[in-house]
């Protein structure tokens, strides 16, 4: 069995919109450092370097701006994506399922680490991390 899931959230519509299939082959040639280095970089440079591949690509996302482009979420941080993907897993019959995830090292970290290799070393946050850190998760900060 085998599931795609878009790696950004507004995923569904594009790849309805993608008639020429440019977009799943762009998500399938872009290796994982190049999609760590978008988590963590302007919605322009998106645009440019993973969308300004092909002037079609281009087209599918002129309507969204630079922001809407840098909040695109990964299916694997997607809840409703990575639920689609379990559920359909779990219907399956007749064969072994493996569910693969695209994900961004130090997710929910922000600038503290989100996308860059250093979160493996990273131990402690510090008092403004851990608060963006307990926003990005939708929990109080600081902890009573």
């Amino acid at each position: 069995m085998s599931l795609k899931s878009l790696g950004f959230g507004l995923g569904t519509r594009l790849l309805a919109a993608d008639a020429k299939g440019l977009l799943l082959k762009r998500m399938e040639e872009t290796v994982d450092g190049e999609y760590q280095n978008y988590s963590v970089e302007l919605g322009s440079y998106i645009r440019k370097h993973f969308f300004g591949t092909h002037p079609d690509l281009l087209k599918m996302v002129n309507h969204l701006t630079d922001d809407q482009l840098r909040k695109l979420l990964r299916g694997g941080h997607d809840p409703a994506k990575v639920y689609a993907a379990y559920h359909a897993a779990m219907e399956h019959q007749g064969a072994p399922t493996v569910i693969l995830a695209k994900t961004v090292k130090g997710y929910g970290l922000g600038e503290a680490g989100e996308g860059r290799n250093i979160t493996i070393n990273k131990k402690k946050l510090n008092e403004k991390n851990c608060g963006n850190f307990g926003n990005g998760l939708r929990f109080p900060w600081p902890m009573t």
